[in-house]
């Protein structure tokens, strides 16, 4: 018979109950033993159970919908997300290829005055806070989603760029170092998000083989003034 996303769910469920109870038993046992890390075991086990409950969170949320769906939205318009630093900087560098000129993944800097403008507003469409203007997580009466790029068009800043408080966030050009490691920067929220993180200046950061649907790009391109 067809597996039904009731039966979906209750195999996810006992999944996750079996993986969270290796988990913690691990976990407990090595506490006893004051032994600070986690065996392999365990961090195998929980990065089960994490994944387990990210795809219970997908089952129900409108971005893991049918085909038909997908075909009835305007899926051409959304923009780009769950693409990795690497994948995106391929982008940029096919384009600059294709077109003759150069593309690139913005600076954080270069993006943060595009969302801020001349006035360095705090957030894109001025001075105040707003839950409605931007795409996070109480945007949306039918639940929380990615939007089409003109779907909120008052999330636009003075240089005219749409996006920049909500809905995906996006991979920059540059890093920065912390704890001994290299981060790439990833400015701006997404839709999951609260629209009170939605200021211009938030950023976030991680590892440029990081991969999460709310994480996408832009690209950037000198222009010749004059």
């Amino acid at each position: 018979g067809r597996f039904t996303n009731r039966l979906l769910l209750v195999a996810i469920g006992a999944m996750v109950l079996l993986s969270a109870v290796g988990f913690l038993d691990d976990y407990t046992k090595l506490r006893r033993k004051h032994n600070q890390g986690l065996s392999a075991k365990a961090k195998i086990a929980g990065q089960i159970l994490v994944g387990l409950l990210m795809g219970a969170y997908l089952l129900y949320n409108p971005i893991a919908v049918s085909a038909t769906y997908l075909a009835s939205h305007d899926i051409p318009d959304w923009p780009a997300f769950a693409v990795g630093w690497e994948d995106a900087a391929a982008c940029a560098r096919w384009r600059s290829l294709r077109e003759g000129r150069l593309y690139a993944l913005p600076h954080e800097t270069d993006w943060e005055h595009a969302a801020r403008g001349p006035d360095a507003r705090p957030f894109p469409w001025g001075h105040a806070v707003e839950a409605h203007v931007s795409n996070t997580n109480t945007s949306q009466a039918a639940g929380m989603r990615p939007a089409r790029v003109g779907e909120f068009p008052l999330d636009e800043s003075p240089y005219g760029v749409r996006g920049m408080g909500g809905n995906i966030q996006q991979w920059c050009l540059n890093e920065g170092a912390r704890g001994g490691r290299r981060w790439t920067m990833i400015r701006g929220v997404s839709w999951p998000q609260s629209f009170a993180q939605s200021r211009a200046s938030i950023r976030t950061a991680a590892t440029r083989n990081y991969l999460n649907f709310t994480v996408g790009f832009r690209l950037v391109a000198p222009v010749r003034l004059g």
